[in-house]
């Protein structure tokens, strides 16, 4: 037998019932969109701690900052998380008013906590209020960007979850929009 066993669940980031993990330990999390899949609930978790299983660092989730959000389905829950290639490449990660804020290739917690300080109150508490409407930011390629991330600029435009617009002045509009949809946009700077 062996001294140690480690169970691998596939996490709890999707069950948002009361009670659930996800509000026991990391509870600024509640509510929060998930890019995880509904199979990611925490029945594994508790199969193992009903045979004697013990827990290790069941607070430490991971917040990814920048996931899709579908126009056609904007409160939906479930996201779909915005691959690596797409920060790789040259592109900005910007606010509602067309701003940069954060470094985009610094690590996931401080652009996740760079996203977050755009509302006042977590700002200044550092806590996530989950009646808060979920902020919205635009990442922008340029053409060159976005020929780099061929085929993943192509799956997302193919998905709907990606906007292709022509020049500069065309991104005002998009960041008008981005209050309402997570608007993900490539456009061609000269």
């Amino acid at each position: 037998m062996a001294p140690n066993v480690v169970l691998a669940t596939g996490g709890y980031a999707s069950d948002w019932s009361l009670g659930s993990y996800l509000e026991k330990y990391p509870p600024k999390l509640t509510g929060m969109p998930a890019t995880a899949d509904e199979f990611s609930t925490d029945d594994d978790i508790t199969l193992g701690i009903s045979i004697g299983a013990g827990l290790v660092d069941m607070e430490k989730v991971q917040v990814h900052p920048t996931v899709w959000v579908n126009p056609s389905d904007p409160s939906n829950p479930g996201k779909v998380l915005a691959g690596e290639p797409m920060h790789d490449v040259d592109s900005m990660l910007i606010d509602c008013d067309g701003k940069r804020f954060c470094n985009k290739l610094g690590p996931r917690a401080y652009i996740t906590d760079k996203m977050f300080s755009q509302n006042p109150l977590y700002a200044e508490t550092k806590k996530w209020n989950e009646t808060n409407k979920d902020p919205t930011f635009s990442l922008v390629l340029s053409s060159l960007a976005a020929a780099n991330a061929n085929k993943h600029v192509d799956h997302y435009l193919n998905k709907g979850l990606l906007m292709k617009i022509d020049g500069v002045n065309a991104l005002e509009k998009v960041n008008e929009s981005a209050h309402v949809y997570c608007e993900i946009s490539t456009t061609r700077i000269s």
